[in-house]
């Protein structure tokens, strides 16, 4: 029976209620076959280890912890969900201080909550820790505000920050402000401090699954819901960070390049759940949760960027997404395989499971990882150095891919370690080579550590590994000391790894080494018996460099911008020393030559002021001088660069001038000015082109009148002075990402194109593209889109000022980059500026994209004045009836009957017949009119005649000679028009219905709006 999520959850809450396990604890970013997520069935104490391994508790009666972490001084860390972060003196300790509380910034539900804890290399010599949590607030919002979720859907965001360390407690710093997160699932997984003073944070896709267009605030039409894990193929909105992996500074500056998106190092995640990174390759490895198919564990290249598929793909195949329009050009080839997959469906994951790991109504989530060094007294034997461990939290089972060529850990190498453990959400390897687990099922964190089997030979104890200094400036002259006894009595010796390679260079008890360069180094002390047995510790040396001020700062600024800029030093300042900061903010601005404007100054770890409105190439110069407690003073500057957009002027007709704030300039010309910057545009009333003299009319877009226009523009643009000339006509183009835009974006990425992009995502009901058109007179005037599209017979609604008017079909133009006309569609309008719509209305279909809009020349008829004459005949007929009739009121017939000629003959008549006539009582007489034509331009015509009633009848006509105006077409030529190519709205070409004329017939003409 297959339960929808909402059932599944009520489900589980009936179970955790009886068996009395917490019910956030299903919620791990489990995935159940099929997509479907269960959760996970209840696992006893670890057993099917391999001889010789323990599996222990060691702190217990844990309050939902995440994450684990060790000092190299021997405490251990261990953070809560809530946002809690305690710490321990040793593994031994059973009374927790707590050293950090983020709880009024973190959202605790769901999966959510603080999901990422590490300590940096080295700590307490490197005082920093950095923590990943969702956050009680909007992205758009300063955290924390807003209340705490309790149902889904609830819009919450997410926050890397760093945790400075006084000795005693925590300080926070937050880094990155991100991750638009919706569902409880799938939310921010991990954070991971790597040596060279960098971190790295993952977070999955914040989708339902099976659910794809679920939207985050000011977020496309068609990007949304699992989509977002490839937000990095779409443009004209804010990156985003959810299904992916950052990497950042200590400062929260990309470590790619200045742009936000250059975080990026890894895209196209479900739910990077856990990361864990390799000394001996220098790889970071993700596990990454599946949907309907695989588990992942993924490679990532620190400071290097790969999509990884999803949800285009999902492991090494297709996947959900595979269809839409985001993941059209993106091959398998083209993103990054996995390293290890395993199927759902799968019975043993490892050859040697022999069904000890089966698939449960709990499915399959890969939920652990460690990258296994193996240093310290509890260390694996030999053959599990460099190994990668990894669990799943569904099947309840560790295995291990075995070191290949270069310490790589080989996916055809897998082997079964554990069964039975219980629900692992985090895998660490402790300073003494044992492997430290959370199970969120106990609450507690437990150890899985090597004992050599009883009546065999025992390793040497090593009570003490130490090196003095432990941490201070490049070059660094370290002392190391070992001591280690042998349980057998037998001498011991000591081999030394001093820079964590895996190869032990240096022998000796207390050998003497050069730490050249700055660096994190973990040192490895290996003490071996003369039986061959040997136990590992290790140790940490930190070289620093010189003290180093640097600025954090946005990578680019616009106009109006709050900019913040914040100081930080490198190394961390040791306990006990302080650093003050003084700032000068200037502006320079560079042409021939440069010229400074100071902006601002002030103290503090921090600045923040409003970027200027200035003309560009400008960029402003901020620098900082720091002092230390002991007198050091140390000072550095950096240049913020602004973003900038390019405005391209024409006239119409081209060859006019514009002024600027640099001069005057011959159309057309474009210039670059900073974002949201104020430019000035002047033209003169009148200008002489090729065509003759023109007149000054307006301005495009917005159809302003005024000869000099202010413009901000926010992106790229375009401006048009229109000019109307007697007897010419030019051809508007407007392109479609200058318009006003509804539920579409600007799409860079499908040339050749016009302009700087074209317009994507338009599927949806409710999506619009509004152009300001101006128009010389009234007329006629033809509409003609450039678009391009891989779908058959596509309809969109043609508004002017908001009415429906028309609407627009065409064909396949074969790919996203071929580009194709639409036929004209001709449209009314009055002299002036109207709003011309292309809009998806209901009853439309398919994607196009969108590059510009033709407006053509007005095709009204031409206006032509002839001479014609008129000629009026009168005729008065008198009767008169016995006396005893009754006479009716006098009765006047008007009759008139006009004639168009042909263009050889200007001369339409007129008759006018007006007739008095005496009648019985009950008769009522209508006269036709009568029609007299002739060539020549003056005729008189006298008629008498006798009536059969008497009296007599006189009839007498006149003429007289006009001038009118009229209409006509230059030729009159009979038009079959086919149905087929006209425009259709909500009705379909058929060509099953021979013999027809043309290429088929309309049909499907049968609901209330359809048109042809």
């Amino acid at each position: 029976m297959r339960l929808s999520r909402r059932g599944r959850n009520l489900l589980w809450a009936v179970i955790a209620t009886v068996l009395g396990v917490p019910l956030w604890a299903h919620e791990f970013g489990e995935s159940g076959e099929s997509g479907e997520e269960f959760p996970a069935p209840l696992h006893v104490a670890a057993n099917g280890l391999p001889v010789g391994f323990v599996d222990e508790e060691v702190l217990g009666g844990l309050m939902i912890s995440t994450s684990v972490s060790f000092a190299a001084d021997g405490s251990v860390f261990v953070a809560e969900k809530s946002g809690l972060i305690n710490r321990f003196d040793t593994v031994d300790d059973t009374t927790p201080t707590v050293v950090g509380d983020l709880r009024p910034n973190v959202s605790d539900w769901g999966d959510r909550g603080l999901m990422g804890f590490q300590l940096a290399p080295g700590f307490p010599a490197d005082p920093r820790a950095y923590v990943l949590y969702a956050a009680l607030g909007r992205v758009d919002q300063t955290i924390p505000t807003g209340p705490e979720c309790s149902t889904d859907p609830c819009i919450q965001s997410g926050m890397l920050s760093r945790l400075d360390w006084n000795g005693s407690s925590f300080s926070e710093t937050q880094l990155v402000h991100d991750w638009c997160q919706i569902y409880f699932s799938h939310g921010l997984d991990d954070v991971l401090a790597l040596p060279d003073g960098t971190v790295m944070a993952s977070a999955g896709d914040s989708a339902v699954t099976g659910f794809y267009d679920t939207r985050c605030p000011d977020e496309p039409v068609g990007e949304s819901g699992s989509l977002r894990a490839q937000d990095i193929r779409t443009s004209g909105d804010p990156i985003g960070y959810t299904g992916s992996v950052i990497q950042v500074d200590a400062n929260g500056a990309p470590v790619r390049g200045p742009a936000a998106e250059d975080r990026l190092v890894a895209a196209g995640m479900r739910n990077p759940f856990r990361m864990t990174y390799s000394s001996q390759t220098g790889l970071v490895f993700v596990a990454d949760v599946g949907e309907d198919a695989t588990e992942s564990i993924d490679v990532v290249v620190p400071s290097t960027f790969a999509n990884h598929g999803w949800p285009c793909y999902e492991g090494n195949a297709a996947g959900p997404g595979t269809f839409t329009p985001i993941c059209d050009g993106l091959p398998l080839a083209e993103t990054k395989s996995a390293l290890f997959t395993y199927a759902h469906t799968a019975t043993d994951v490892a050859p040697d499971d022999a069904g000890r790991c089966p698939v449960t109504a709990g499915g399959n989530s890969v939920s652990g990882l460690a990258h296994y060094r193996g240093v310290g007294s509890s260390s694996f034997p030999a053959s599990y150095r460099n190994a990668l461990f990894f669990s799943d939290y569904a099947r309840g089972c560790i295995w291990y891919l075995s070191p290949g060529a270069g310490g790589m850990p080989d996916p055809s190498q897998v082997h079964h370690f554990a069964s039975d453990v219980g629900g692992i959400i985090e895998m660490e390897e402790g300073p003494d080579g044992a492997i430290y687990y959370i199970d969120i099922m106990s609450n507690s964190v437990r150890r899985i550590r090597y004992s050599e089997p009883t009546g065999g030979n025992q390793p040497p104890t090593i009570s003490a590994a130490t090196a003095t200094p432990a941490s201070g400036p490049a070059p660094l002259m370290t002392t190391f000391a070992a001591a280690a006894t042998d349980p057998e009595g037998g001498t011991v010796t000591y081999e030394w790894d001093t820079n964590g390679d895996g190869l032990f260079e240096t022998s000796g008890a207390s050998p003497v080494i050069t730490y050249t360069n700055p660096g994190t180094y973990n040192a490895v002390v290996k003490a071996s018996d003369p039986d061959g047995g040997s136990s590992t510790r290790s140790v940490t040396v930190v070289a620093t460099g010189p003290n180093v001020v640097s600025i954090g700062a946005p990578s680019q600024w616009s106009v109006g911008d709050q900019i913040t800029v914040t100081a930080s030093m490198s190394p961390p300042p040791p306990v006990g020393v302080t650093w003050t900061y003084e700032w000068t903010v200037t502006l320079r601005h560079c042409t021939s030559g440069c010229h400074a404007h100071q902006l601002t100054s002030g103290s503090g770890p921090s600045l923040t002021f409003v970027a200027p409105d200035h003309e560009y190439p400008t960029t402003i110069e901020v620098a900082v001088a720091a002092t230390s407690s002991k007198g050091e003073v140390v000072a550095t500057t950096r240049r913020l660069e602004p973003s900038t957009v390019v405005v391209n002027v024409d006239t119409s007709p081209s060859g006019g001038v514009v002024v600027d704030h640099l001069g005057e300039h011959a159309t057309p010309y474009s210039f670059t000015m900073i974002r949201n910057g104020t430019e000035t545009l002047t033209v003169p009333a009148t200008q002489e082109f090729a065509a003759g003299t023109g007149t000054f009319s307006s301005w495009s877009p917005g159809g302003s009148a005024t000869r000099s226009v202010s413009i901000a523009p926010s992106g790229n643009a375009s401006m048009v002075a229109h000019y109307a000339i007697p007897g010419v006509c030019a051809t508007q183009r407007l392109e479609a990402e200058t318009a006003t835009l509804e539920g579409v974006l600007v799409d860079t990425n499908w040339p050749p194109h016009s302009g700087s992009g074209v317009i994507g995502w338009f599927d949806s009901v409710g999506d619009s593209v509004t152009w300001n058109v101006t128009v010389p007179t009234t007329g006629t005037y033809p509409l003609v889109w450039r678009y391009a599209t891989t779908q058959q017979d596509w309809v969109r609604s043609v508004e002017v000022d908001g009415l429906h008017v028309s609407s627009v079909t065409a064909g396949a133009t074969g790919g996203w980059s071929n580009y194709a006309d639409t036929t004209a569609v001709p449209v009314t309008l009055t002299a002036g500026t109207h709003q011309i719509s292309m809009a998806y209305r209901a009853g439309d279909r398919e994607y196009i994209n969108v590059d510009y809009l033709d407006v053509g020349c007005s095709q009204s008829p031409p206006t032509t004045t002839s001479t014609s004459t008129t000629s009026t005949t009168t005729t008065t007929t008198t009767t008169t009836l016995p006396p005893t009739t009754t006479l009716p009121p006098t009765t006047t017939t008007t009759t008139s009957t006009t004639t168009t000629l042909p263009p050889t003959t200007t001369t339409t008549f007129a008759t006018t017949s007006t007739t008095t006539t005496t009648l019985p009582p009950t008769t009522t007489t209508t006269l036709p009119p009568t029609s007299t034509t002739s060539t020549s331009t003056t005729s008189t015509t006298s008629t008498t005649s006798t009536s059969t009633l008497p009296p007599t009848t006189t009839t007498s006509t006149t003429t007289s000679t006009t001038t009118s105006t009229s209409t006509v077409p230059s030729v009159c030529v009979a038009q079959r028009l086919e149905a087929e190519s006209a425009v259709l709205y909500r009705v379909q070409v058929d060509r099953n219905w021979a013999p027809y004329s043309g290429t088929g017939v309309i049909g499907w003409f049968d609901a209330v709006g359809d048109s042809v």
